[in-house]
């Protein structure tokens, strides 16, 4: 995807986000309306309280050391600070010698199943061989879902019947890619409410099944977080933390939400990388995220 497609693809976030801030700034001077103005705009793009506090503080103790008074040079202070929360920690897409398990975790609703197809697209056009295993036994909808996606990406899914173990499927799953030398191994998980303690209680046994049955695999935890359901994202991936190592954030539905901000706030609060955005509703819609694109992106001329 190409800077300006994603540029568009941004255009609701950035709207709200920080557009009629934008417009608002040229040939201003710098007074205590600008900051009420901007932390409208932060608080409307649900960077939370802390964080726009945080931001606008910085952002006044920066304008103040350097002295500047045009307004409009306020965007550019506030970008690079975006940057720096972002840039910390990233993901870095590897290739590996041993096993790859890519565990999908996520509460109902926040874009799973299309993630996993096209997390799975990404790695088979990396030239590694995939399999996918549908461990959302819960719902019959979400294994007939993940089998459709097996038969149009040409990839072998291990499924069993609803209602069954789903510790049990990964079990198999491991089996069958060991069994057949995959590269890759990509497991579905139920839409687990982050408040419910049984549901969590059996992502931990499914975790644990991969540590028993492959323990030298280098297994990549991806929280799938729906940015339209903004700071309740950011409670979601704070449960999720305490009970799984989480190795990387994928943020769906970008595209549609106005919300975009939550992004930042998570990577400010829990200091895990985000590795994908999802920016469309096709197996091609999830990007690589970059720190200085996305930034550019809910920041730039609208």
């Amino acid at each position: 995807m190409d800077t300006i497609e994603f540029f568009g693809k941004l255009e609701k976030t950035r709207s709200k986000f920080i557009g009629k801030l934008r417009k608002a700034l040229p040939g201003r001077s710098i007074d205590s309306e600008i900051w009420d103005e901007m932390e409208e705009a932060l608080l409307t793009s649900d960077l939370g309280p802390t964080l726009t506090y945080d931001l606008i503080s910085r952002t006044k103790e920066i304008i103040t050391t350097r002295k500047i008074q045009a307004a409009e040079d306020i965007l550019d202070i506030l970008k690079n600070e975006m940057v720096i929360i972002l840039s910390k920690k990233q993901f870095i897409e590897q290739s590996y010698d041993n096993l790859e398990i890519n565990l999908i975790v996520g509460v109902n609703g926040s874009g799973k199943t299309t993630t996993i197809a096209k997390l799975a697209k990404i790695k088979k056009e990396l030239g590694k061989s995939v399999l996918i295993v549908a461990g959302d036994t819960f719902r019959a909808a979400a294994i007939s879902q993940i089998k459709y996606w097996g038969n149009h990406l040409n990839i072998d899914v291990i499924a069993n019947d609803m209602n069954s173990d789903p510790a049990s499927v990964v079990y198999d799953g491991i089996k069958a890619a060991k069994a057949r030398s995959v590269d890759c191994l990509i497991i579905d998980t139920a839409g687990r409410l982050h408040n419910e303690t049984n549901l969590m209680n059996e992502l931990k046994k499914i975790h644990s099944v991969i540590n028993r049955e492959a323990p030298t695999s280098n297994v990549e935890s991806h929280l799938i977080i729906d940015a339209n359901t903004g700071q309740n994202g950011l409670a979601q991936a704070e449960e999720f933390v305490k009970k799984i190592d989480i190795t990387s954030i994928i943020v769906t539905k970008i595209d549609g939400s106005a919300k975009g901000g939550v992004i930042i706030a998570i990577k400010d609060k829990l200091d895990i990388p985000i590795s994908y955005l999802g920016v469309g509703e096709t197996e091609d819609d999830l990007v690589t995220f970059n720190a200085h694109e996305f930034v550019d992106g809910i920041m730039g001329d609208t």
